[in-house]
């Protein structure tokens, strides 16, 4: 692509190749963010409030 070699239809597979990576590594990126999110939460000490007082 860089050295202005690829012709369009080539080109227009890699992009699209590109954007179905762009896809995956999202979706993955979004579940792990999930996963770790809950762990975090199950790992901090919940904060207790005195409501007797």
């Amino acid at each position: 692509i860089e050295n202005g070699t690829t012709n369009i239809d080539e080109l227009a597979g890699k992009i699209k190749r590109a954007s179905d990576l762009i896809q995956v590594c999202k979706a993955k990126l979004t579940a792990t963010e999930d996963e770790v999110n809950s762990l975090l939460q199950q790992i901090t000490p919940t904060q207790e409030t005195d409501d007797d007082e």
